[in-house]
Parts: C-alpha cells; structure tokens; sequence
C-alpha cells in the first residue's frame, strides 16, 4: 500500500506540459498581439476568448473560440461585441500562423514570440 502511495505522490510532482502556444505573440503585419493561455486566448487591449478545444501540447489546432470585447468602467467591466471565430493555428519552428474567421470577415497573420 505505501508502494502504491509514493508512486502516486511522484506522479503528482511531475511538471505540467505547457502547450508550446502558450506565451505573447506579436504580429509581423498588422494584426494584434496574441496572448495564449491554456485558458483561454487575448487578442490585442480588449478581446478575451475561451478554447473551444484547448491546445493542449498540440503544435496545430483548428477550433472555434468565443470571444467578447470587454472594457473597463471604474470597477465594473463591459461587453460591447460578443463574436465566435474558427481559428486555426500552427506553429512553424519559432513561428505562429494564424486565421481568425467569424463568418463575416477574416484576418490572418504570422506572429513571433515578443520577448525574442
């Protein structure tokens, strides 16, 4: 029984995978900041989004995401726009490529780490 035990406690000390998407994305072109969470997903000063398959430790994903607009006002935040988009992502050696599509318009992107 303690066999079983200890064995269990090391697997609880193992570190967590981060998904290799994990971290702060800038644009080459114009499009916005990408911060990645396991999460979630913030795209420039106001949109936060929600996974609808998170990435896991996937280096490509197609999913859709929900996401809201939200400012602040004093204390209290506020939606002004609620969209879904399909988003699919792929990591290309230290490269991030990116479409965002809510049915309407689309914008893509190639993205690198900010802080290299």
């Amino acid at each position: 029984m303690r066999t079983i035990l200890a064995a269990a406690f090391s697997l609880l000390s193992l570190p967590v995978l981060a998904s290799p998407l994990v971290g702060a994305w800038c644009g080459e072109q114009d499009g916005p900041t990408l911060f990645v969470e396991e999460t979630g997903l913030g795209m420039g000063d106001h949109w936060v989004c929600d996974w609808g398959e998170p990435p896991g430790e996937l280096t490509r994903i197609e999913t859709e995401i929900a996401c809201r607009q939200v400012y602040f006002d004093g204390e209290k935040s506020v939606v002004v726009d609620t969209r879904t988009y399909a988003l699919e992502a792929e990591l290309e050696d230290t490269q991030l490529r990116a479409r965002f599509d809510d049915g309407t318009e689309s914008f893509s992107d190639l993205y690198v780490r900010c802080d290299s």
